[in-house]
């Protein structure tokens, strides 16, 4: 009796690469982070970084990898959303000031509340996937 083995060879990294961008390319809200997002392939995990826009977008990436052919996993660790970064510098920041979001920059608007600095408002906003903050005042 003959036994048959199934042998399972790795996809080459750049072809799972490749595919990720194009899963990137063809999510009209994603296509327009393109830029912002860093992946690196390696033996088949996908290690992603950068920012993308919105908490969906970001959560669709992340779905929609591990559906890829040779994808063995996915480390989204690196990969920051710009809707939860706000609400989250929101939180720490004192009543009567706004936040906006690009790309790992915070931009800080409103009134300087009385006592507070400018650099202690920086120190509060520097979060993790933080880049920079810009205080507009």
């Amino acid at each position: 009796m003959s036994e048959s083995h199934t042998v399972s060879i790795a996809r080459p990294d750049v072809d799972i690469h490749a595919d990720v961008n194009n899963l990137i390319l063809h999510y009209p809200p994603l296509a327009s982070d393109q830029h912002q997002i860093r992946i690196l392939v390696a033996n088949g995990v996908v290690h992603l970084g950068g920012h993308v826009r919105s908490t969906p977008s970001r959560r669709y990436l992340i779905d929609a990898i591990p559906t890829i052919q040779g994808v063995t996993g996915v480390n989204d660790a690196a990969l920051y959303d710009e809707d939860m970064l706000r609400l989250e510098i929101g939180k720490v920041l004192p009543t009567g000031l706004q936040v906006n979001m690009r790309y790992g920059t915070a931009i800080l608007s409103g009134k300087l509340p009385d006592g507070t600095s400018e650099e202690e408002l920086v120190k509060l906003a520097s979060l993790p996937g933080v880049e920079r903050v810009v205080v507009n005042f």
